[in-house]
């Protein structure tokens, strides 16, 4: 590899670490999740919002770090694509 290539890719690294750890957090996922709006209708496998909106505050952690999980390996799911 070339020096400019490896310059690049480190660079690159650091962007897609920086994404990951500030776009990407706790306090994003439990306001996406309490902006939620009433009953709507239930995707593939049951859920809807209101089990979001009335969980453990666990549950935003855990999402958070699943969606930066799918970010850093640029992969989502097949699950995903289905709901």
């Amino acid at each position: 590899m070339s020096g400019i290539n490896a310059v690049a890719l480190a660079l690159a690294l650091r962007v897609v670490a920086l994404l990951t750890s500030l776009v990407i957090g706790t306090e994003l996922v439990s306001s996406a999740i309490s902006g939620l709006h009433g009953v709507r209708a239930p995707d593939i496998v049951g859920l809807t919002s209101e089990h979001l909106a009335y969980n453990h505050p666990s549950l935003s952690v855990v999402l958070c770090k699943l969606l930066k999980l799918i970010v850093q390996c640029r992969h989502v799911p097949d699950g995903f694509r289905h709901s």
